[in-house]
Order: structure tokens, then sequence, then C-alpha cells
């Protein structure tokens, strides 16, 4: 920098001084020299020197924008964790209305596998979501389909029993996640498959 190396007096002392190039504190010292790598500074200058210290500087350089990302992150999950304990129970009190009608189901973890298992040690138990409902021979009725359109995960659907209509089916048209439907002994009919497989282009019918 060429600056000479002759002392100095500052009538205020600038304690947040520190080498540009090794982080040496430079204000309590009388030269223009930095004694730890000799570079030089001038003190009415600060583009000569920083105004903070390595650990401030990482700190407000790295440590507060990833405190901040984590701060995010736990958010995120907080709200995500928050909406899948609520769909669990709204699963739950759905197949509570259908327990009279005699079905099965399978349900899938909502949460990620490497969430899971913290999850469970909480005690809480991790959320899931229904995606298979099997209704047992003639237990479903037109009904029943209208109230499954609140499983809004579920993917796969076994109906056996003569109180399905066309109107019934025609309520699964909502389940834009519905991969697979099985009707067996219902009385839907041929138009009735047709209109529900054109509102669901991808859904694959089986039967009736």
């Amino acid at each position: 920098m060429g600056a000479p190396s002759e002392p100095f007096t500052l009538k205020t002392r600038k304690r947040s001084m520190y080498c540009r190039r090794c982080w040496y504190p430079l204000g309590e010292i009388s030269t223009r020299e930095c004694p730890e790598c000799g570079r030089a500074f001038d003190p009415e200058d600060p583009g000569t020197w920083r105004r903070r210290s390595r650990g401030q500087w990482w700190l407000a350089t790295v440590g507060r924008p990833v405190a901040i990302a984590l701060l995010l992150v736990g958010l995120i999950a907080a709200l995500w964790t928050g909406f899948a304990y609520h769909r669990d129970r709204a699963d739950k009190r759905l197949l509570a209305q259908l327990a009279a009608s005699n079905l099965q189901y399978e349900s899938a973890p909502l949460a990620p596998s490497w969430l899971a298992p913290w999850l469970r040690r909480t005690g809480a138990g991790a959320p899931e979501t229904i995606v298979t409902v099997f209704f047992t021979t003639d237990a479903a009725r037109d009904e029943d389909l209208a109230r499954l359109t609140g499983l809004r995960n579920l993917r796969h659907l076994y109906v056996d029993g003569a109180r399905i209509t066309d109107e019934g089916i025609a309520h699964l048209s909502k389940l834009r996640r519905l991969e697979t439907l099985w009707l067996s002994g219902t009385s839907v009919t041929p138009a009735g498959i047709k209109t529900l497989s054109k509102a669901r282009p991808g859904l694959k019918i089986y039967g009736p």
C-alpha cells in the first residue's frame, strides 16, 4: 500500500479494525502496518482494513443466511406436518362414517421415509393416507361413493354390490388420483362407464 510505518495517534480508538489479509485486530496498535502479516493500512481509510472480525464476518455472510434458510425449512416442515396430520384425521373420520358399509382399506405413509421413524419416536405416529378401499359383497351404496370423494389420495377402489348404479360411479370423477376401479355385480351400465371414462380419461375401469 506504500504507507509509512510511523507511529500515529487516533483521537478516537477504532477498536473494530481488522487486517484485510490476516484478520489481526488493529485497533490497539500504534503503527500503520499489521504486526502479524506486515500489510500496510491507513486508519483514516476504511478501504484498507476490515470493520468486522473473522467470526462477525462469517456470521454476517454465511451464518445468518444459513440460519434463515434453516428457519424457513423448519417452518415449511412444520406446516407440511400439520397438513399431513390433518389429512390423516380427515381420512379416518370419513372411514368412521362408512364403517356400517363393511369395508377394508389400505393406507400409505404421508411422511418421507427418513422422517417417519422420527415421528414415531415422538409418540405421535407417522401420518398416513388412505390409498385403497375394498367394499365387501353388496356392501356399498351410491351415497358411499359420494362420501369417498373426501379421500383425496385414493388410488384403487374395489366395489361389489348391486346397489351401485351409474349415479354412484359418477361421483368418482372427483377423485383426481384414482388410478383403477374394479366393479363386480353392480348395476352400472356401459353408458355409465363411458361417462366416467370421458370425465377421467386415465382411469382404468374393470367390470361391471
